[in-house]
């Protein structure tokens, strides 16, 4: 998510906000300043001492088309070393981007439990390092909350508040319309561009059988712009104690008209979604229904997203 959160610096920053960018690069944003380090480096803990951090949020992350070594070490050791950084500071909330992916779905033999998929609909075991990983930081937080309770019972004081940590599964991220939509994950680090992982949502839908990862991305994606109003809404939020695993996708799926969920999942999967109630989709008028339910986040920050993107897009001339 590097290109949205280049575009989500300036909002926030004229939004009244210090926002300070932990990077390997300069960032060149006004108004936003620059620490440069590396998650995986030496010197992280020295580089963000001296810093007081509100919220920090968190999208660094391996692509998705990354094997399992560089998914442990760039998503789950990276943000670990990120939150032994903070936490001495002070920082107590915490926005974690985690993917849609972490449901763990895939062709042939792992389609999804049930639809529209929950916030923590849980791993569901294809071999992709990319989910796992993402599903492994999930956990990792659930994890340092409960530290952080048992430490605070056991000094019988509440000098800081508890830790809140908002992860937001986020789907497959497209540019803003009017024109043809683009997926914007950068490809940095991934050599081959057709290996499991790497999905792009205007390539079409593969055949049932075939060995595909997470065909779901395809469909549950959402516009660059209420992707950035839903992390300003969650920064500026109030404090909730405790992890909470949100959805964070548009609300409709990403197809052409007169296609409906059912008949893709049908096609995708065959009868390995049999088990798979489709009710939802088969109202009159839900036919293209999100694939995962957001509706939580939505209430949480007061947000909707507005993008919709069965129609804002010129889809006549690509396979979607």
């Amino acid at each position: 998510y590097t290109l949205s959160l280049h575009d989500a610096l300036p909002i926030l920053a004229d939004g009244g906000m210090r926002v300070v960018s932990l990077s390997k690069q300069p960032c060149d944003v006004k108004g936003v300043e620059t620490v440069l380090s590396d998650l995986l480096a030496p010197g992280l803990d020295e580089a963000l001492a001296s810093m007081r951090i509100d919220c920090c949020v968190h999208l660094a992350g391996a692509p998705s088309g990354c094997k399992m070594a560089k998914g442990q070490e760039h998503n789950l050791i990276g943000t670990r070393r990120l939150m032994d950084a903070l936490l001495p500071t002070g920082c107590r909330r915490f926005i974690i981007a985690s993917s849609i992916g972490a449901v763990g779905t895939g062709l042939p033999h792992h389609p999804p439990k049930q639809l529209p998929m929950p916030d923590e609909e849980p791993y569901g075991g294809y071999p992709w390092p990319y989910a796992l990983t993402k599903f492994q930081v999930e956990e990792l937080m659930h994890a340092y909350a409960s530290e952080d309770e048992e430490l605070q019972q056991e000094a019988q004081m509440d000098a800081l508040p508890h830790l809140d940590l908002l992860v937001m599964r986020i789907g497959s991220c497209l540019t803003d319309p009017p024109g043809t939509p683009t997926y914007l994950e950068p490809a940095a680090d991934t050599t081959d561009l057709k290996q499991p992982g790497v999905i792009d949502p205007l390539k079409g839908t593969p055949e049932p059988g075939s060995q595909y990862c997470f065909p779901e991305g395809s469909l549950a994606v959402i516009a660059v712009s209420d992707l950035i109003e839903l992390l300003r809404r969650a920064i500026a939020a109030a404090h909730t104690p405790g992890v909470r695993v949100r959805n964070a996708c548009a609300s409709y799926s990403f197809i052409k008209p007169g296609v409906s969920v059912p008949a893709v999942f049908r096609h995708w999967y065959g009868r390995a979604v049999d088990h798979v109630d489709f009710s939802a989709y088969e109202r009159k008028g839900h036919e293209q229904d999100a694939i995962f339910d957001s509706s939580q986040l939505q209430q949480e920050l007061g947000y909707v997203p507005r993008i919709d993107v069965r129609t804002a897009y010129n889809m006549r001339d690509l396979d979607v």
